[in-house]
């Protein structure tokens, strides 16, 4: 009986070290794909504790994934992962750890090139070159919005081509930072994220993306001068020049 009990102890061990994502994620993959419309899940490969698969996001390039779940922490049921994504024109790595409706991306670290940016970027009227390199990023979700976000983005400078309408404008900025935070909506103050894009310290352009999928973008007066823009003689470096907004998720 001992060697018995012994056995099934392995074996039940062995399933759970060993047991293929495939089948065990089967299950939510259609749950997941539901709950993040746009959202494209592939093969699955590997085990659940160190595992693989490849997604696609809407129009976005292919994305490989690898995931390592931690044990431990699923006895005080709290999810634990790290991850890796790479593919065309972007990689990322970062940790998650999800406990009921609790979500929490931290330490996320990468760089992302202006083609994959342009996916989202160019029906806004802008194109961009070189990569956007994030550190220290970090998110945090109930699972129905973003509730918190932060983190930092160098920007190495180069040239953006500029739409609108039938008219097309280009001109090389120097490198640029940007510091991403978030604060809430004065109207229903649900939150919202935000970025501040600096040069030098200085702000030249504040983007604003609410949870509807609205994003606001505000352009100061200093970028037109970095950008040696002509402006009106009046305009100053603080002022606001440029104010859209538009649905783009």
């Amino acid at each position: 009986m001992l060697y018995g009990a012994a056995a099934l102890l392995s074996f039940i061990c062995f399933v759970a070290v060993f047991a293929p994502a495939n089948i065990l994620l089967k299950s939510t993959k259609s749950q997941i794909m539901a709950a993040v419309p746009g959202l494209f899940i592939n093969q699955i490969s590997g085990t659940v504790w160190r595992g693989a698969t490849t997604f696609r996001y809407r129009d976005f390039p292919l994305s490989n994934l690898q995931w390592r779940l931690s044990a431990l922490p699923l006895l005080s049921k709290r999810v634990e992962v790290s991850f890796d994504i790479s593919g065309t024109d972007h990689t990322l790595s970062g940790n998650i750890s999800a406990e009921r409706d609790h979500l929490l991306l931290q330490n996320i670290q990468g760089a992302i090139d202006s083609e994959y940016i342009n996916v989202v970027s160019v029906p806004l009227g802008l194109t961009l070159t070189n990569q956007l390199i994030l550190t220290d990023l970090s998110l945090a979700s109930d699972l129905k919005q973003i509730n918190h976000i932060a983190g930092l983005i160098h920007w190495a400078g180069g040239s953006i081509t500029a739409r609108n309408g039938t008219n097309l404008q280009q001109f090389v900025l120097p490198p640029l930072q940007g510091k991403l935070s978030s604060r809430n909506d004065i109207t229903d103050n649900s939150p919202v994220s935000h970025l501040s894009v600096t040069h030098q310290n200085k702000a030249i352009m504040n983007i604003s993306f609410a949870q509807s999928g609205w994003v606001k973008v505000t352009v100061l007066g200093r970028l037109f001068e970095l950008a040696a823009i002509a402006t009106s003689a009046d305009t100053e470096a603080d002022d606001t020049v440029l104010e859209f907004e538009e649905k783009i998720l």
